[in-house]
Formats: structure tokens, sequence, C-alpha cells
């Protein structure tokens, strides 16, 4: 008498288990170290726009400004600087100032007295500009956090104010 075999055997089920467990296991560590780099490539893209976003703004001020306050500086001292400029558009009627400083961690830009966050993160902030020059000199450092991942960006920038 045959015996017809449809099920499996209890050792054909406990081999398929391990077997799949392993592949689970494999595929969450995998995934878990693809999270953890993308944190990482977060914190440090984060930290990038956020340098380069603030110079965008510190560079057009500097660029139109006809006079800075203090109108000479060095690093580490000046972490605060003003930019005076007339408009041209206007006739030169129009005198507008721009002030860069650090609110705790937050780069501040006070634009005809209204203040705006133009970075978050910044852990230092430098202004060079030697007397009677029209160079100014910005340094900013942001460290920026992604989930486990910290990242930390450094740029100096140069500009040069409008000749009058």
């Amino acid at each position: 008498m045959m015996r017809d075999e449809r099920g499996l055997v209890l050792l054909e089920v406990l081999v398929g288990l391990a077997v799949s467990g392993i592949l689970i296991g494999g595929l969450v560590g995998a995934l878990y170290r693809i999270e953890n780099g993308l944190d990482g490539g977060n914190s440090q893209t984060t930290a990038n726009r956020a340098i380069d976003r603030a110079m965008e703004w510190v560079g057009d001020d500097i660029m139109m400004a006809a006079t800075t306050s203090p109108s000479s500086a060095d690093c580490p001292d000046t972490t605060t600087m003003t930019f005076t400029w007339n408009d041209r558009y206007a006739g030169n009627a129009v005198v507008h100032t721009s002030t860069y400083a650090l609110s705790g961690t937050d780069l501040q830009r006070t634009y005809d007295s209204v203040p705006q966050t133009i970075a978050s993160g910044v852990s230092a902030l430098c202004f060079t500009r030697a007397s009677n020059d029209p160079q100014v000199t910005v340094a900013m450092t942001v460290i920026s956090t992604a989930g486990t991942a910290t990242a930390t960006e450094a740029g100096t920038y140069t500009f040069y104010m409008r000749p009058d």
C-alpha cells in the first residue's frame, strides 16, 4: 500500500525557516547600514547647503556695500558686521543696512530692521577687513546632525565691496 505524500517533513520546515531567517537578517542588516550611510550624506549635504545659502546672502550684501561697521575687523574677534549702501535705483536717496550676527547657533541677517535666520547650526563666524580695503573675508563653520551622523563643514569666502 502506497501513501500519498503531500505534506512536508518537520526537518524540511525547520531548514526552510532557518534559510529564511538568515536571508531576512542579512536584508535588515543591509537596510540598517544603508540608512546610517544616508544619514551621514544628509548631514554633510545640510552643512554644505547652510554655508552656501548663507554666503549667497552675505556676498550679495558685501558687493552692494559702500561701508562696513566696524570699518576694519579681524578674526576671531569680529562675529558681527553691518553693511550699508545707497540704493542706486532710487537715485541714492534710500539707504539700506544689513547686519549679520550669531544668535546662538543661528546666523541672523537683519535687513532694514527685519531679522531673518539664514543658516542654522553655525558654530563659528568671523569677518575680516583691513581699514579702507574693499576686500571682506568671511569664515564660517556649520555642524549638522541627521539621524546618528554628524558632519562639520567650514568655508572661507572673500568678497569685494562695490567701488563708489
